[in-house]
């Protein structure tokens, strides 16, 4: 196996996903990153391996830690800031010299409160709740000069919200499964480093929304949705590693896309007050790790880390695109390979 590519490749942290990217999440890892491999993205990698490096004395597994903070509007007829604050735990391991074995968990919440000003009618309270969890396994297999991988994902979210003209208090539950296969790669030339992702994702989604309308007479509304869809997607890192007399880091710069290609079911919008229609509340596989939403994108800038005795850390900011709703998202991980 080609050492720079082993070493690269290690630090693929796709990514809730959050994003959300999920995940997707900072990146810089050694080995670690790549523990969620929901998705994966080969993000920036180590520096690449001295000439007298071999694989056999390269960290065989990893564990990792990390935190988010996200940022979204939860209503978009007024302002309902929502930050989701949450943390994600990974582990991965070189079953040999050319598979590797990964397992994550990811948990998101947040609790809110507005004071709204209706004009005539006052000063209105509205408030939401939610919950994200995500579970991954992964399996990657890795050649000379590129890697080829799998990913399981179970998303299961729970939102509940009470909003305001017209009243309505509302119930939101989903369960995801995604599926997904990618090739990955890099390419690089003096301390620049370009890593690239191309893969495919099957959606299966479970949803149950139910609406009570406030007032006379009250009526309750339920709606079941469960759609399928294949999307297609694509990842680029670009980095520039530096090093230092203890440690190495490099900035990089990160752009993805998902293109649904095929779908089967109604879409999954829960929610509709009038001519308001919303999506179900999810965060990307490059920020929570999960899964990716069909037809959307991010931007990713990040700082990451490799440490002396094995020890990594990123910090990175990413920005959703064209997705429902647009979020802003913070991460810091710190990692440990042996």
């Amino acid at each position: 196996m080609d050492i720079s590519l082993e070493r690269n490749s290690r630090n693929m942290k796709p990514i809730p996903l959050s994003q959300p990217g999920p995940q997707c999440t900072g990146q810089g890892l050694e080995l670690l990153a790549i523990a969620l491999l929901c998705f994966p993205a080969l993000l920036p990698g180590s520096t690449i391996a001295e000439e007298s490096e071999t694989s056999q004395n390269l960290a065989t597994s990893s564990i990792w830690l990390g935190g988010s903070i996200s940022q979204y509007d939860y209503f978009s007829r007024y302002p309902s800031e929502t930050r989701p604050d949450g943390f994600s735990l990974g582990a991965s391991h070189f079953v040999n010299e050319d598979w590797m074995l990964s397992a994550s968990i990811n948990k998101q919440s947040a609790k809110e409160v507005w004071q709204v000003d209706f004009g005539d009618l006052g000063v209105l309270s509205s408030g939401a709740e939610t919950e994200t969890k995500a579970y991954a396994i992964g399996v990657s297999w890795f050649a000379e000069d590129f890697a080829l991988s799998a990913t399981y994902s179970q998303i299961d979210t729970v939102e509940r919200a009470l909003s305001r003209v017209p009243a309505i208090i509302e119930s939101l539950e989903s369960d995801d499964s995604a599926l997904s296969f990618s090739y990955d790669s890099s390419t690089g030339m003096d301390s620049w480093i370009l890593d690239y992702s191309i893969g495919i994702q099957y959606l299966e989604t479970k949803s149950f929304s139910r609406q009570a309308f406030i007032g006379e007479p009250p009526t309750v509304a339920a709606a079941d949705y469960d759609p399928k869809s294949w999307s297609l997607y694509l990842d680029l890192t670009m980095s520039y590693w530096m090093e230092q007399d203890s440690f190495s880091w490099a900035p990089s710069f990160s752009f993805g896309w998902t293109a649904e290609v095929s779908t089967d079911g109604e879409p999954v919008i829960v929610i509709a007050r009038g001519e308001e229609r919303r999506l179900l509340t999810r965060v990307s596989d490059q920020l929570l790790d999960s899964f990716r939403i069909p037809d959307s994108g991010y931007l990713e800038f990040a700082l990451n880390f490799d440490w002396e005795n094995n020890w990594s850390s990123s910090f990175s900011i990413n920005q959703t695109l064209s997705s429902e709703p647009d979020i802003l998202s913070l991460d810091i991980d710190v990692g440990f390979s042996f």
